[in-house]
């Protein structure tokens, strides 16, 4: 039962240390994988083996307010007169750090793709432009009333729109300049919740916002 929680556990769980002296740990402490599947009991297993032992690297905490919280941590037998009589519980909030891993692993993911894109398009601009070269000269050497007309016309036309596809190909590898801009953002929440409307026109959607914490200064919002 809990014994014991720091000022910085207060702000995670969203409660006093008062109101959880004494409940179950596990009433408070609800850990999961990323998958939502709950992470095994490790209290025995620390106390049979009398060393830490370390969270799973997926680990995710249910703070207050219903957040979820990315964690890093471990559980330590706590020793009295020789004895481990409980577990002493750190831990440590890893969002920030586990969101910017996962950005990072896309971005090499679509610089991958990108480089991917240019090869097969530089290769296929190659072979279309043959395709659309010697199809333009078919047409010109067919008498008008030639019945390989409209095969030769539906080969250039399939070059002419492969070609477009290829154009597609390369801009997807290009580099994008991103140009920050200064945002309202409780007008693109209401834009968005008009949208959701007409997308889905029997949806309810309960008026929602953004506003600034009273302890907060104004300030500006950065955002992908």
């Amino acid at each position: 039962r809990i014994s014991y929680i720091n000022p910085v556990a207060e702000d995670l769980f969203g409660c006093k240390v008062e109101d959880v002296l004494g409940s179950p740990l596990y009433d408070l402490l609800r850990i999961s994988h990323q998958d939502g599947k709950a992470v095994d009991d490790l209290i025995p297993l620390a106390m049979l083996q009398g060393t830490p032992v370390t969270l799973p690297d997926d680990t995710w905490l249910a703070g207050g307010n219903g957040r979820r919280y990315a964690i890093e941590g471990s559980l330590a037998p706590k020793w009295n007169e020789g004895r481990a009589d409980g577990v002493v519980v750190t831990f440590k909030d890893v969002t920030l750090r586990r969101f910017e891993e996962e950005q990072s692993k896309q971005d090499h993911k679509h610089s991958a793709l990108s480089r991917l894109a240019d090869g097969i398009a530089g290769h296929l601009d190659l072979e279309l432009s043959v395709v659309a070269e010697e199809s333009t000269r078919l047409l010109n050497s067919l008498p008008a009333d030639s019945k390989l007309r409209s095969a030769a016309e539906t080969i250039e036309s399939a070059a002419l729109d492969a070609f477009g596809v290829t154009c597609r190909m390369r801009a997807f590898g290009q580099e994008r300049e991103i140009k920050p801009q200064v945002v309202q953002v409780n007008e693109i929440l209401e834009n968005l919740g008009r949208n959701w409307h007409k997308a889905l026109p029997g949806l309810t959607v309960q008026p929602f916002g953004c506003r600034n914490h009273r302890k907060c200064r104004s300030g500006c919002i950065r955002g992908d």
